[in-house]
């Protein structure tokens, strides 16, 4: 990995644990979600590459913000249905 990258995967992992110590208010919520847009192909990554995929349990454990944030629900909703078109080739 080269230091670009590991610097980005540092600050991945930090915006992951962000998400998941704070819970939303109406001061930070635009700072979470700005987390959640920065972690989302590892996200990505982590629901599609994983085998067997990720349980919704389990990815709602490692990423709680996408039950309690505001408009990340949404977010949920596209992975599921990337997986599904994914799981149906």
């Amino acid at each position: 990995m080269e230091p670009d990258e590991n610097s980005l995967a540092d600050t991945v992992a930090e915006a992951e644990r962000t998400l998941r110590e704070r819970r939303p208010t109406a001061e930070n919520s635009d700072q979470l979600m700005e987390l959640m847009r920065l972690t989302c192909n590892t996200r990505r990554a982590w629901i599609v590459d994983r085998q067997p995929g990720p349980t919704i349990t389990e990815i709602c454990q490692r990423y709680p913000r996408l039950v309690n944030l505001p408009n990340a629900v949404s977010t949920l909703h596209d992975y599921i249905i990337v997986i599904l078109i994914i799981l149906s080739f």
